[in-house]
């Protein structure tokens, strides 16, 4: 063991350095403070050769973590990670991907105190986007004024309510909130994945082409099945129900889902009892593919926009929610069919819509791992 006035060479030079300054000042050193300097040199010599290179190059270079995060992530300062990138002569990445030499007390005062905008921020600092805004409010966990707004002083609970079950426009929910833009009330809908009933009106869709081969049946097979029943005055729903039984047995699709246009001007009857007598048909329908009670799958009918859709329903005990495969339907609206994806997120307790697109993962831990699972919509 050493004796405590013995230093190392290393040591005895900065103590040399600390006296030299100690005697122009006049100032006498204390213990503590020579052993605070002499940790501080050491931890200078020693902590960036702890840390491996290639992992802070990977983490930086490839995962895309700022030095900050680097440095989180390894359980050091960040200034070690700053002074192992003058040691390796490392470059910075360009602007827009992550590091720019940016005040964040500049991004705090415009963003935070001054509440603009972060696009306002960015052309005010120079950048050529938001992401190094965005970056910086995110390192230091700071919100804007309108972020703070959005979590405490307005409940998208309500805003779903008012906008899809009261049909408020965005722009009075907005007023509501004491707001005259209703760029707030976007805000929400985008991180929440909503679409309006507005833009949901505007959109158009169409049938996607190979769906329609895959699952359509030939007009021929139709307007043979159904020709028959034009010439009669009254037709029921058991007529109907042994056109669509001959139709279904004579088609060579062998998907669950098949469906078929109806000629609505030819047909008039024929879509009258589909439209009144829906569930009349398919029950008849049922009866004559002999389908019983105690029968895992049965015939399902929809028709919509003058298509007839049949289908085979699951309907054994694993059967959840979901629409096999590619297999489509249509609503009547398209507020119809947000109104359900929204009563479906809020049920499995989602945050967004597009979580919806896994619903074998959501229901999986609900079943255990063991039994296969089956999802259906029932209309």
């Amino acid at each position: 063991m050493r004796e405590i006035d013995e230093f190392s060479e290393d040591e005895s030079h900065i103590e040399n350095k600390r006296t030299k300054v100690k005697d122009s000042k006049e100032h006498s050193m204390t213990t503590e403070e020579r052993d605070e300097i002499i940790r501080r040199y050491n931890a200078e010599r020693s902590s960036t050769s702890e840390i491996d290179p290639e992992e802070v190059r990977r983490l930086y270079y490839e995962e895309s973590l700022s030095q900050r995060k680097v440095a989180e992530t390894l359980g050091v300062p960040r200034w070690e990670i700053q002074q192992m990138f003058k040691e390796q002569d490392w470059e910075p990445r360009a602007v827009g991907a992550v590091h720019m030499d940016i005040d964040p007390q500049e991004v705090y005062r415009i963003c935070i105190e001054e509440g603009r905008p972060k696009k306002e921020a960015a052309e005010i600092l120079g950048c050529k986007s938001t992401k190094p805004i965005l970056r910086i409010l995110e390192e230091n966990d700071w919100k804007t004024p309108l972020e703070v707004k959005m979590e405490t002083e307005i409940d998208p609970d309500e805003v779903h309510r008012l906008h899809f079950d009261e049909g408020w426009s965005l722009i009075r929910i907005a007023n509501r909130y004491g707001y005259e833009s209703k760029d707030i009330i976007q805000k929400l809908f985008r991180e929440r994945d909503w679409i309006s009933v507005g833009l949901a009106r505007q959109t158009v869709y169409e049938f996607p082409s190979e769906i329609e081969v895959d699952h359509r049946i030939e007009s021929s097979r139709i307007s043979d099945a159904f020709e028959h029943l034009r010439e009669k005055e009254n037709i029921s729903p058991l007529d109907v129900a042994r056109c669509i039984e001959d139709i279904i047995s004579s088609s060579p699709i062998e998907s669950r889902v098949k469906w078929m246009k109806i000629e609505s001007e030819q047909d008039t009857k024929v879509t009258e009892v589909l439209e009144d007598r829906r569930l009349e048909v398919e029950s008849s329908l049922n009866e004559l593919l002999d389908v019983t009670e105690d029968s895992n799958e049965k015939v399902r009918l929809g028709f919509v926009d003058g298509k007839l859709y049949i289908r085979k329903q699951d309907v054994s005990e694993y059967n959840w929610l979901n629409i096999y495969d590619n297999e489509l339907f249509y609503f009547k609206s398209t507020e119809d069919k947000f109104r359900l994806v929204h009563e479906m997120r809020a049920r499995f307790g989602l945050s967004t819509n597009t979580e919806l697109g896994k619903p074998f993962f959501l229901v999986t831990p609900l079943v255990g791992q063991d039994c296969l699972l089956f999802f259906d919509i029932v209309y």
